[in-house]
């Protein structure tokens, strides 16, 4: 029987990613253990992620070969790490590992930023430009119809002259608060998301020193996940 914190941990990505495929105004579909948008996605978000790991996965591989074979930019988050997808015509993009916190067992101290919850179209296109770190000549991945949805937190730490210094992605959902697209100090983002959104547990995934730095701050590593990917 697979670790539930696992399963929740998947679930609450699964529900964020759909919220930036919802966003984009594509559509959101489940079947056979897995949340999927039949069309190209964002710019680094999915096209399927798994969520359930008793699903029957010949089925999966046969949808996600079905879904595959309609789109020249697919991708795959294969949350337990379960799936062959060399016969859907994909390879490994990458590696990593879930992570779990109880907030009680949270081990960092207060930031010197100021962090606030963006609430308006121009102060997530500033966010996302940071988060980005490179040209705003990019197309948008975070729409401000994110904004409509109230389990969103997405949150810049600026410093003390206004300069936005990190940040990152809170989404809270199935009794947890999911992180991602962190940038600068995790420890800074983490006391923000303590201290504006006060979450039981803490959920996401990252790859080797990304990871070891959450785990330096209480979190605990589950079960591995990869990413697969064919592009034209």
């Amino acid at each position: 029987m697979s670790d539930r914190r696992l399963v929740t941990a998947a679930l609450n990505n699964a529900r964020w990613c759909a919220a930036v495929w919802a966003a984009h105004g594509l559509p959101v579909r489940r079947s056979d253990g897995m949340w999927f948008t039949p069309v190209r996605a964002p710019q680094y978000y999915p096209n399927v992620v798994t969520v359930d790991p008793l699903a029957d996965r010949r089925a999966q591989v046969a949808l996600i070969t079905e879904l595959a074979a309609q789109s020249a930019d697919f991708s795959v988050k294969d949350s337990f790490a379960a799936l062959d997808l060399l016969v859907c015509g994909l390879e490994p993009l990458f590696a990593a590992h879930w992570l779990w916190c109880d907030a009680s067992h949270l081990s960092c101290g207060a930031s010197h930023l100021a962090w606030t919850r963006v609430d308006d179209a121009a102060g997530l296109e500033l966010w996302e430009q940071a988060w980005r770190g490179g040209p705003a000549n990019l197309p948008r991945i975070f729409l401000p119809e994110l904004l409509g949805d109230e389990r969103v937190w997405v949150l810049p730490g600026v410093d003390a002259v206004g300069e936005l210094k990190a940040g990152g992605v809170g989404y809270d959902a199935d009794g947890a608060m999911g992180i991602s697209n962190i940038f600068g100090a995790p420890e800074d983002f983490l006391a923000a998301v303590m201290r504006l959104t006060a979450p039981r547990r803490i959920v996401g995934y990252e790859q080797a020193a990304a990871r070891r730095a959450l785990e330096k701050q209480g979190f605990e590593v589950l079960g591995e996940l990869r990413v697969w990917r064919h592009s034209a």
